[in-house]
């Protein structure tokens, strides 16, 4: 990834970069990208979870100085134990929470949902904490249809997937999303 002193950022030498996504030329700035393409650049915020990386925009450049792109992105990156966190006790307060943010269509989340509740009842009534390997195996298997248990097992990826664009600790352990990840090349 080519690299830029952020520090002397100004339009002028902004406009004189070829397109591409830009780091900052040194450790000030962890994360922080600068995307520069031909009628705008972007700031975001670009982090590694697990093997993939995930990006925030955070406004345009010059629209949001790096001041304001550095503040935006501390902002993101903090770990936020809020009212939303607290109220998390089940699996099942988990989807709920994806729920009330997902852009899917109401009928798919309905859909996901009833199987969710068919065939993972015993796994949404758990904490979080508490499912094992085993819950979800035995869960995926008791499913004959191998579209169902698609759906299945990606809704309860989804929870997981909520729990990583959020930084919440979901799951409360690490091994869970690895385990997942076993279940499905051993099931499927």
């Amino acid at each position: 990834m080519p690299t830029t002193n952020f520090d002397r950022l100004t339009e002028a030498s902004v406009n004189k970069l070829p397109i591409g996504l830009y780091a900052h030329s040194g450790d000030r700035y962890p994360g922080l990208k600068l995307n520069v393409g031909k009628r705008r650049s972007t700031w975001y915020l670009r982090e590694r979870v697990g093997d993939k990386f995930k990006s925030a925009k955070l406004g345009s450049f010059p629209d949001i100085t790096l001041k304001q792109a550095v503040a935006l992105s501390e902002k993101q990156a903090v770990h936020q134990s809020n009212e939303t966190t607290a109220t998390i006790k089940t699996v099942r307060d988990a989807w709920a929470e994806y729920r009330k943010g997902s852009t899917s269509k109401v009928n798919t989340l309905t859909d996901q949902e009833s199987k969710l509740e068919r065939y993972a009842g015993h796994i949404m009534n758990k904490s979080p904490a508490q499912v094992s390997l085993l819950d979800v195996r035995q869960c995926l298997l008791a499913i004959p249809s191998v579209s169902t248990r698609h759906h299945v097992k990606a809704a309860l990826n989804v929870q997981r997937a909520w729990q990583l664009k959020h930084n919440k600790c979901l799951f409360y352990e690490k091994l869970l999303p690895q385990k997942l990840d076993l279940l499905s090349q051993l099931i499927l």
